[in-house]
């Protein structure tokens, strides 16, 4: 923002969740609904102002889960026995329809998945387990997200119970989402994973 310039907040409502300073100073509690505050700014520049309007999402209080390190060391443990995986990374830009068009858009893409092919194709393999990419380094989700339609409606559906439920119960899956960064948990790396 050029210098000349002048921001000032003019009102938030609801009240009491944003200071002057722009800072978050409350969020709802672990639970509660997420919050919408309605801010007002003032643009001014030399005698010339300006009021606008904007929505700020103010998330509730995050409570990470409770990590039990013996459950994670033995689901490590057993899951360095398995010998044969599949890692699968499915991503626009790369996946062709069936006329060999390149697939752009991630929602057309999570939509046209057959998980019951896909389940039916991994056991025929023989595969112990599946890595399957969620998320990618863009932060488009394959799966419906609260949080995402935040900032980018969607409307994903890949992973909303169809591919899970058909590959799951016989074949443990991994769900990692690559979004760029590693995050340690407990002094080791390790991606996001879930099984049934």
């Amino acid at each position: 923002m050029p210098e000349s310039v002048r921001v000032e907040m003019v009102s938030s409502e609801p009240a009491g969740y944003i200071d002057s300073d722009w800072n978050v100073i409350k969020r709802p509690e672990a639970g509660q609904d997420d919050v919408t505050v309605a801010v007002e700014v003032k643009f001014t520049v030399g005698d010339t102002s300006i009021v606008k309007e904007y929505s700020v999402p103010i998330s509730a209080v995050y409570v990470a889960p409770e990590v039990d390190e013996e459950a994670v060391a033995a689901a490590h443990a057993a899951q360095s026995q398995k010998k044969l995986g599949m890692f699968v990374h499915y991503v626009q830009h790369f996946t062709q329809d069936p006329n060999g068009k390149l697939m752009t858009d991630v929602d057309a893409l999570a939509n046209a998945f057959d998980a019951e092919q896909f389940a039916k194709d991994m056991d025929a393999f023989g595969v112990e387990y599946v890595l399957f990419t969620c998320m990618h380094y863009n932060a488009e989700t394959l799966y419906p997200s609260e949080v995402n339609r935040r900032w980018r409606p969607c409307s994903t559906a890949l992973l909303d119970g169809r591919l899970w439920l058909e590959i799951s119960a016989p074949i443990p899956m991994r769900l990692p989402c690559l979004t760029g960064r590693r995050t340690p948990w407990s002094g080791q790396l390790r991606p996001a994973s879930s099984t049934a």
